[in-house]
C-alpha cells in the first residue's frame, strides 16, 4: 500500500478536518510518523492527547464521511439509514426515530433495496426492544419491514428472519430447524465443545456459524417478545407460546448447541421460554417418554432445570432436579452443581440434601468438590468439609474454606487466627470476621469490626450482615439506621439486606412502612424476589392483619414469573397466618395436597403448622397422624419442633403418660431439648398445684445455673431469648399466687441476665402488683411502659419514613403499632378505678388517646365499669350504646373473612393500609393473635386472659364488640342504686337497656364485682 501524497497532509483541508474531529470528541490520539522509503510504519505509541471538553459549550456533531485521505469535500449522497446510530435500546423515542427512517428508506415500491441495505434495516429494528407501551408500534414496525423486504430475501438465514417478523413463529421454527440439519457438523462440534465444559470461551469468528446464531437470535427473539407480552397482559397468563417451544425443542434439539454463553440471546430466549411453562413437571415427564437416548434425554432434562435455576426459581428447579434423579436419569455435573448453587442459600434441607448426595459420590471436578466444601463450611460441618477438601490441591481455597467454617460456627478465637491481630486486612477476612461475630452474639464486637471495616472497605455485604443481627435481636431502629448509612454512602440495597429490613420492621408492627419501603425500592431499579414478598406476609401476621398475607399470596398465585410463584417457604407463611387467625384444621390439611398438586415437598415447618392446628381444635389423633407422617418422610425423621408441639399438646390434656413418652423419645434419639421445650414444662407445670410449682421452679434453676456447651449446631443469636422463655411463666406464676417477692427476685435475675426486657415480662409483673392491691408499683411500671413504647414506636415508624423518602414533620405510630399497650391499659385502669383514683383513669385514657393508641374491646369494658365506681352512669351508657352495641358471641359463630380486603392486597401486594381512626382495634394482645385468646364460657369473655404466657386456643373468631356480663351488671347494680335516674338513662340509651335485659339471666353465674 502506497502512502497519499504527501501534500494532502499538510493542506488546509485537512487541518480544518483533523481540528473538528479533536475538538468534538474525546479520542485518544496517537501521531502517526511514516518511513520517508515511501511505505507505512508502526511505531511506539506517544502520550494521549485528549481534547480539552470542558473549554467549549455541548453540541451534537457528526464526524466527517469518508477516509480522512480522501477528499472530504466531495459531494456525498447519504442514505436515511445512516443518519441512525444503532443502539440496543427501549426507548420509545429511539423506535419512533428507527420507524421513521426505516419508512422512508422502503417507501418507494419500485426500487429493490441491495443486501447491505436490508442487513442495516434488520440490524436497526432488531435494536429495538420490547417495551409493553410500545408494543404494537413495535409491532407494528417488525410486521412491515418483514412483508416489505420478503420478495427480496437474498439468503435463507434472511429468510428465517423475515418470517419471525412477520410473526409466522411455526414456519420460522421449521426452516430453523433445516437449516441447523444442513450445518449439523458445526453443531455437533459446538455441541462437543460445551459438553467438554469449553464453553465458557469466546465464539470463534466462522461466518456459517454467525449466521446460524443470527437465525436462531431472530426467531427466539420474537417467541421471546411474544411470551413476555403475554405475561404482561392484564388477562391471566397462559402458556401457550412456551409449551408450544418446549414441544418443538425436545423434538429438535439441535438449538440447544447454542445454548451456551457465546451465545447470549440464544441463551437468554431459551432460559426465557422453558421457565415460562406453567407445569414444569408435565415437560419433564414428556422428555422422559421421548424415544431416544438416556444421554439425550438426560441433557434435555437437565437444560429444563438450569432454566429455571437461572431465572429465580430456586426452589423449583431443585425439585425438577430431584425428580430427574426419579426417573432414572444422569444429568450433567454442571448442571447440578448450578441448581444447587442456587438452591441452597434457600435452607431447605429437605429439598437440596439428596442433590447434594448425589453431587457427593458422583461428583469427579474440582468445581464440584470445591463447591461442597464451601456448602459444608457455610452449615459449619467441619467434619464433612474436611472431607471434601481431600480433593482440592490449593492451600488458599482450604483456607478459605476452613474460615468460612469457623465463620458460620460462631468460633471468634479460629477466625482470628486466619484474619490475623489488629484490624482485618481485607474486605474478605471483615466479613467473615464480622460474621463470625454476628453468630457469637456479640454486638459490641461486631458493632467495632463494623465500623473499622466500612471506613476502609465500600462493601454492601457488611452492611446486610449487620442489618442481619439487628433484626434477628429485634431491634429496628439500629437495622434502619445500618440501612441509612448504607444509602448514605452510595451503595444500592441488596435483596438480602431488604430482606432484613422488611423483617426488623415486621418485629415493630410496622408492616406498612415495610410495604413503603419495597415500593421505594421497587422504583429505583430493584426486582424484590419471591422472599421479600414472604417476608412481608410474615410482617403483616406479626401485626395481625391476616387478610394481607392472604392477599399476597393470591397476588403470588396469579403471577406468571416462577420466580414469584409460591414455594414451600410462602405457603407456610400462608399456613402460619391460618394457624395464628384460628382457621379449623379441616381447611388446613388440604394445603398439603395442594402443595404435593404443585409439585412441592412439605418441609419440618409445614408439618408444624399443620400438627399445630390439629392440637389446637383438640385432635390429638389426627397430629399424631401428622408426626408419623413427618417422621416418616423427612430427612432425618421428625425434628425437635414437631416432638416439642405433640408434647405440649399432652400436657394441655393433662395426658402426662404419653408426655413422658415423648422425652423418653427425645433422649433415645439423642436430640437435645431446646428451652422452648423446657419453657413448656415449666408452663404446664407452674400453672398446677404447689409441688408442681415447685417441680418448675428447681428445673428452671437448673437449667440456668448449668454450664451451656456450644454445640455449634444453632447460632446463639438465632436460639432466641433464653432466660426470658424460662423465667417469664415463673414469674406469672408467682404472681397470680400473690408471692410478690419471688416474682420481683425473678424478675431482677431476667434483668442482670443482659437479654432485653420485653413488654410481655414488665406486663406479666404488672400483674402480679395488681394482684397483690400495689396500686403505685403498677402505675409505676405502667409510665414506664407507656413512655419506653410510645417513644420507640414513633421513632422506628420516624426512621422507616425517611429511609423510604416519606419523612413527614411530626412523627406518629403505626396503624398497627396502636394496640400494643391494650393489655397493659386494662391493668393500669382496673387497678386505678378500684383504688378509688378516677382521675388517674381519666388521665391514663385520654393521654392514650391523644398519642394515637388505639382500644380493644376489653379496655372499653374496663372504662365502663371504671366509671361506674366514679359514678358517671351516663358515660357508661354511653359506651355501651356508642361502642359496645354487639351481643356476645356464640361458642361456635360463622367465620366471616375480609375478602374486600383480600382483594386489594391480591391486586397490589404494596397496597397501603388506611387506618380508621375512631380509637377501637380487635385485637387484644401484642401481636393480635386469635390462637393466643382463651376459649372461655360467655360469663367470663371479658376478662384478659388468665395466662399472660400462653393461652388456649380460641375456636371461633370474636371480632365482635360487646359488653360483658361483668360490665352489665356494674351497670344494672349502679342503676339500682339509683333508681330515680334509672328510667331517664334507660330511655336517653335504648341499644343499651335492651342489653341488659337480654343478659339478665346469666346474672347469677358470676362472683361479685
Amino acid at each position: 500500500m502506497t502512502s497519499p501524497p504527501v501534500g494532502f497532509f499538510t493542506s488546509a483541508v485537512f487541518t480544518h478536518h483533523a481540528l473538528q474531529w479533536l475538538w468534538n470528541y474525546t479520542v485518544e490520539f496517537h501521531p502517526p510518523r511514516w518511513w520517508l522509503a515511501g511505505r507505512w510504519h508502526a511505531v511506539k505509541p506517544q502520550q494521549l492527547v485528549y481534547a480539552p471538553l470542558a473549554w467549549r459549550p455541548y453540541k451534537s456533531a457528526r464526524p466527517p464521511r469518508g477516509r480522512a485521505f480522501q477528499h472530504t469535500f466531495k459531494e456525498v449522497t447519504a442514505s436515511p439509514l445512516d443518519a441512525v446510530q444503532k443502539r440496543r435500546t427501549a426507548r420509545r423515542s429511539y423506535l419512533s426515530h428507527v420507524s421513521q427512517v426505516v419508512y422512508t428508506a422502503l417507501a418507494s415500491d419500485d426500487s429493490a433495496p441491495d443486501v447491505p441495505t436490508m442487513y442495516r434495516i434488520l440490524d436497526l429494528v432488531d435494536s429495538c426492544m420490547y417495551t409493553v407501551t410500545s408494543h404494537e408500534e413495535h409491532t407494528q414496525l417488525r410486521r412491515f419491514v418483514g412483508e416489505r423486504l420478503w420478495p427480496y430475501r437474498a439468503s435463507e438465514t434472511m429468510a428465517i428472519e423475515l418470517l419471525a417478523l412477520r410473526g409466522d413463529t411455526s414456519a420460522a421454527l421449521t426452516q430453523l430447524d433445516a437449516l441447523l440439519a444442513h450445518h449439523a457438523p458445526q453443531m455437533r462440534a459446538l455441541q462437543a465443545q460445551s459438553l467438554r465444559g469449553q464453553h465458557t470461551r469466546q465464539r470463534q469468528k466462522d461466518p456459517v456459524v454467525d449466521d446460524l446464531y443470527r437465525a436462531a437470535s431472530a426467531v427466539l427473539s420474537s417467541l421471546e417478545t411474544a411470551c413476555i407480552h403475554a405475561k404482561a397482559a392484564a388477562a391471566p397468563y397462559e402458556d401457550t407460546i412456551a409449551t408450544h417451544f418446549a414441544t418443538w425443542l425436545w423434538t429438535h434439539p439441535r438449538l440447544l448447541a447454542m445454548a451456551q454463553p457465546p451465545f447470549p440471546r440464544v441463551v437468554k430466549a431459551v432460559y426465557t421460554l422453558l421457565s415460562s411453562v406453567s407445569d414444569a413437571r408435565a415437560q419433564l415427564e414428556r422428555i422422559a417418554s421421548l424415544p431416544c437416548s438416556a444421554d439425550a434425554r438426560s441433557h434435555l432434562a437437565s437444560v429444563l432445570c438450569l432454566a429455571f435455576a437461572n431465572r429465580g426459581a430456586a426452589q423449583q428447579s431443585a425439585q425438577l432436579m430431584a425428580d430427574v434423579l426419579a426417573h432414572g436419569l444422569v444429568p450433567h455435573e454442571g448442571a447440578m452443581r448450578r441448581v444447587l448453587r442456587t438452591a441452597a442459600p434457600l435452607r431447605e434441607r429437605n429439598v437440596v440434601q439428596p442433590l447434594v448426595e448425589w453431587l457427593v459420590v458422583h461428583g469427579t471436578s474440582t468445581a464440584s468438590f470445591r463447591w461442597l466444601a464451601t456448602y459444608y463450611a457455610e452449615l459449619g460441618d467441619a467434619e464433612s468439609m474436611e472431607r471434601m477438601l481431600k480433593h482440592e490441591p490449593e492451600d488458599v481455597v482450604r483456607d478459605r474454606a476452613r474460615l468460612i467454617c469457623a465463620a458460620s460456627r460462631g468460633d471468634v478465637p479460629a477466625v482470628r487466627s486466619y484474619t490475623g491481630p489488629g484490624a482485618p486486612r481485607t474486605e474478605e477476612h471483615a466479613f467473615w470476621l464480622l460474621r463470625a461475630l454476628v453468630r457469637h452474639n456479640d454486638v459490641c464486637g461486631a458493632r467495632d469490626v463494623f465500623w473499622e471495616a466500612t471506613q476502609r472497605f465500600a462493601s454492601e455485604r457488611l452492611y446486610g450482615e449487620m442489618a442481619r443481627m439487628t433484626a434477628r435481636l429485634g431491634r429496628t431502629a439500629d437495622a434502619l439506621d445500618v440501612a441509612a448509612q448504607l444509602q448514605g454512602a452510595g451503595m444500592a440495597c441488596s435483596v438480602s439486606t431488604l430482606t432484613y429490613l422488611v423483617q426488623a420492621l415486621g418485629h415493630a408492627c410496622l408492616p406498612e412502612r415495610a410495604a413503603a419501603l419495597i415500593a421505594w425500592q421497587r422504583a429505583q431499579g430493584m426486582r424484590p424476589p419471591l422472599r421479600v414478598y414472604t417476608a412481608l406476609m410474615t410482617a403483616y401476621i406479626r401485626a395481625g392483619h391476616y387478610v394481607a398475607a392472604q392477599g399476597i399470596f393470591a397476588w403470588l398465585e396469579k403471577q406468571p414469573e416462577a420466580a414469584l410463584r409460591p414455594n414451600t417457604s410462602a405457603y407456610n407463611t400462608l399456613l402460619k397466618a391460618c394457624v395464628h387467625k384460628g382457621t379449623p384444621v379441616k381447611y388446613i390439611v388440604p394445603f398439603l395436597l395442594d402443595m404435593r398438586r404443585r409439585g412441592l415437598v412439605p418441609d419440618a415447618r409445614t408439618y408444624a403448622l399443620v400438627m399445630q392446628s390439629a392440637c389446637d381444635s383438640g385432635r390429638v389423633l389426627l397430629a399424631e397422624h401428622l408426626f408419623q407422617l413427618a417422621d416418616d418422610t423427612l430427612t432425618g425423621g421428625a425434628t425437635l419442633a414437631l416432638h416439642t408441639i405433640l408434647l405440649h399438646a399432652y400436657l394441655r390434656h393433662n395426658n402426662h403418660e404419653r408426655a413422658r413418652a415423648m422425652i423418653d423419645q427425645l433422649e433415645h434419639r439423642g436430640i437435645q431439648p431446646s428451652h422452648i421445650t423446657h419453657a413448656i414444662l415449666v408452663h404446664s407445670y407452674a400453672h398446677g398445684t404447689e409441688s408442681h410449682l415447685a417441680m418448675a421452679h428447681q428445673l428452671v434453676m437448673r437449667l440456668l445455673d448449668e454450664p451451656q456447651e456450644r454445640t455449634w449446631e444453632v447460632p446463639v443469636l438465632e436460639q432466641g431469648m433464653r432466660w426470658h422463655h424460662l423465667l417469664v411463666p415463673l414469674i406469672d406464676a408467682h404472681g397470680k399466687r400473690g408471692d410478690v417477692w419471688e416474682a420481683e427476685r425473678l424478675f431482677r435475675r431476667l434483668v442482670d441476665s443482659g437479654e432485653p426486657l420485653s413488654p410481655q415480662a414488665l406486663t406479666v409483673l404488672m400483674n402480679a402488683y395488681r394482684a397483690v392491691g400495689d396500686v403505685n408499683q403498677v402505675l409505676r411500671l405502667w409510665d414506664e411502659l407507656y413512655a419506653t413504647l410510645v417513644m420507640r414506636a414513633a421513632s422506628d415508624a420516624a426512621a422507616a419514613d425517611m429511609l423510604a423518602g416519606q419523612a413527614t414533620g411530626t412523627p406518629s405510630i403505626g396503624p398497627f403499632q396502636r394496640n400494643m399497650l391494650c393489655i397493659p391499659l386494662s391493668l393500669a385502669i382496673d387497678t386505678a378505678s378500684r383504688a378509688g383514683r378516677h382521675e388517674r383513669v381519666a388521665e391514663i385514657w385520654t393521654r392514650a388517646k391523644r398519642d394515637g393508641l388505639s382500644f380493644d374491646v376489653h379496655n372499653y369494658n374496663h372504662l365502663c365499669r371504671a366509671l361506674v365506681r366514679a359514678d358517671r352512669l351516663g358515660d357508661a351508657l354511653r359506651i355501651v350504646e356508642q361502642v359496645l352495641p354487639d351481643a356476645p358471641p356464640k361458642s361456635q359463630q360463622t367465620v366471616v373473612t375480609d375478602d374486600e380486603a383480600v382483594r386489594l392486597y391480591a391486586a397490589d401486594p404494596l397496597y397501603q393500609f388506611a387506618s380508621v381512626d375512631d380509637g377501637r382495634t380487635p385485637g387484644p394482645t401484642d401481636p393480635p393473635n386469635r390462637r393466643m385468646d382463651r376459649a372461655m364460657p360467655v360469663a367470663q369473655m371479658d376478662e384478659p386472659a388468665r395466662d399472660m404466657v400462653h393461652h388456649a386456643n380460641l375456636r371461633a373468631p370474636r371480632d365482635s364488640w360487646f359488653a360483658s356480663l361483668r360490665t352489665m351488671r356494674a351497670i344494672h347494680e349502679a342503676l339500682e342504686k339509683q333508681r330515680h335516674l334509672r328510667d331517664a338513662l334507660l330511655a336517653a340509651f335504648p341499644r343499651a337497656a335492651q342489653r341488659l335485659e337480654a343478659c339478665r339471666p346469666y346474672w347469677e353465674a358470676l362472683p361479685s364485682v
